[in-house]
């Protein structure tokens, strides 16, 4: 979670699809979120029994109870990967990937400014690269299709990025709005 707390999911693996959802006390699911393997990666951290799902739309980090869990799910996971691509008879399409987000509790100060947060200085999020900042440092927004259908929080570094680099496929959309007028500026 956001928190860093740990919260316990139940995954389900079709062969194109993931999903993961949360039972209640009633034990009916609530699924939180269906994930296309063929636009994901999975990545082993093998000192661990975690390993990463990165999407388009929302990565993060999964810990199993134990290896050999671990083990079964990343093989499982592998494998409908290596099925999908043989039945599509190409590559997975990887291009746009969202970060895993750093918990909220693993800083007390903006990544970028290095001011500590407090109640009215409050922790964001940059949809692209997963820091945290204050909002001060996050004022720019970009349009990032992968992750929602309108322009979302990035961070000032991001921001520069986008204005630097032709090969970046990200559009930066700042709005100042004043009593009177909208200003905006935008840059591909």
């Amino acid at each position: 979670s956001r928190s860093g707390s740990k919260v316990q999911y139940c995954f389900y693996l079709f062969s194109d699809i993931l999903f993961y959802a949360t039972k209640s006390t009633m034990g009916r699911l609530t699924v939180h979120r269906c994930i296309k393997l063929k636009t994901s990666q999975i990545i082993d951290d093998s000192t661990s029994e975690s390993f990463q799902i990165i999407s388009p739309k929302k990565s993060f980090n999964i810990c199993a109870d134990n290896k050999e869990e671990k083990q079964i799910w990343l093989n499982d996971l592998l494998e409908a990967l290596s099925n999908l691509e043989k039945r599509n008879n190409t590559n997975t399409d990887r291009e746009f990937l969202a970060p895993i987000w750093v918990p909220d509790n693993a800083t007390s100060k903006c990544t970028i400014c290095s001011l500590n947060f407090t109640p009215i200085r409050r922790r964001h999020h940059c949809r692209r690269c997963g820091i945290i900042v204050c909002a001060q440092c996050s004022q720019a927004r970009a349009y990032l299709p992968h992750i929602a259908s309108t322009p979302v929080r990035v961070c000032s570094r991001c921001e520069s990025e986008a204005e630097t680099s032709t090969s970046m496929k990200i559009v930066t959309n700042t709005k100042l709005k004043t009593k009177n007028a909208t200003l905006s500026k935008s840059t591909i």
